[in-house]
């Protein structure tokens, strides 16, 4: 009877879960690339090197976070499956952006453009994750544009999009067990397009448990595990109707690697989990495609305005992006029945994530 309403619940709950969550987290921030965009009428000639960093100080923030992104929400508990148990969950995972992320300031080497101020009066540029609505104000120095004074690009301010200041990213996943006390653990999200925003992942690890090998280690409410992880996303954000041209879009790779020690212990429905780590992750932006840049927005008035020299931009730009370091995790996992609810936070370097996860499980767990 208990297995059979486990495996009952499993669909129509999931399906309204992944739905749910589909329709609550939006990808804000990397649809905010689209934004980028507004940097491109100084990419002439010479100005498109300088072009080129001022993106690159725009949306470092968002890559270097989509690295540290993959390699979390792997696991809720250090006890792995008897042969073929299985689980099945949700989980989001949430860095948290600190203000340093939100501004950047005007690179000193810069030599074909000029930064005066925000329209809001300040002296420092908004990154994908700054405010809305304040936008740099940038002067082309040299070339056949010389002179034009315009907007660049806005952030998305993840406080007004979510009900924190994080960039969440959510994926499903599941375990099973297959020999020796060692799980398969692998996930699979589908490419899923949201507001012009197209997102998928896979991945796949391994969870042993190494209390066995441990002589006089006999209580069944405590384990020790350890976790090996990799990750893939693969993305891609529309940004056709800004310029006209053709296969317009930034297409967005990352992958992490992790390996990890895992304790947990079990208190009736609750158990308390930690890990111990090492995370590596790499992010590659590239903006594809062809711009024929022909206007730009005027900095004083905010209209759009005929550049006196147009020009094409083909496959203008490409990023990556890195972070890796040791990664400490402490977290909470309530069971009800087949049930499960956790969530945990992780410290991966200089970044902190925050993970919340819904699931259902199985009752053949390890005894």
């Amino acid at each position: 009877m208990f297995a059979q309403a486990t495996f009952e619940l499993k669909p129509v709950a999931m399906k309204t879960l992944i739905i749910t969550l589909l329709l609550c987290i939006s990808i804000g921030s990397v649809s905010a690339q689209r934004k980028l965009a507004h940097y491109f009428p100084g990419a002439h000639g010479s100005g498109k090197a300088d072009v080129e960093q001022l993106i690159d100080n725009f949306i470092q923030p968002l890559g270097v976070d989509i690295s540290v992104l993959p390699n979390n929400g792997w696991y809720s508990t250090a006890k792995t499956h008897k042969r073929w148990g299985f689980d099945l969950s949700v989980t989001v995972n949430s860095v948290f952006v600190t203000n340093e992320d939100k501004f950047y300031s005007f690179p000193s080497n810069l030599s074909t453009i000029d930064f005066q101020t925000t329209n809001k009066g300040s002296t420092t540029i908004p990154t994908v994750y700054g405010p809305e609505s304040e936008n740099p104000l940038f002067e082309i120095l040299s070339g056949p544009n010389v002179g034009v004074r315009y907007q660049g690009a806005d952030g998305f301010d993840p406080a007004s999009e979510y009900f924190m200041e994080v960039q969440p990213i959510y994926t499903i996943q599941g375990g099973l067990g297959i020999f020796k006390n060692t799980d398969l653990r692998f996930r699979f999200t589908p490419q899923t397009t949201i507001s012009s925003v197209e997102f998928g992942n896979w991945g796949v690890g391994l969870m042993h448990d190494v209390k066995q090998y441990i002589t006089g280690a006999t209580d069944n409410k405590f384990a020790i595990s350890v976790f090996a992880g990799y990750t893939q996303i693969n993305g891609a954000v529309d940004l056709s109707g800004i310029y006209s041209g053709s296969d317009q879009e930034a297409k967005v790779s990352a992958s992490g690697f992790t390996g990890q020690a895992i304790v947990s212990k079990e208190f009736g429905i609750i158990t308390l989990y930690g890990a111990l780590g090492y995370d590596t992750g790499n992010t590659t932006i590239d903006i594809n495609g062809t711009y024929n840049v022909d206007s730009y927005i005027d900095a004083d008035f905010g209209d759009k305005i005929a550049l006196p020299q147009t020009f094409t931009l083909t496959d203008p730009f490409a990023y990556e992006y890195k972070k890796s370091g040791m990664r400490f995790t402490g977290g909470l996992r309530f069971r009800f029945g087949p049930v499960t609810l956790n969530g945990d936070y992780s410290f991966v370097g200089d970044k902190q994530v925050l993970t919340l996860g819904l699931g259902f499980l199985t009752d053949a767990k390890r005894d």
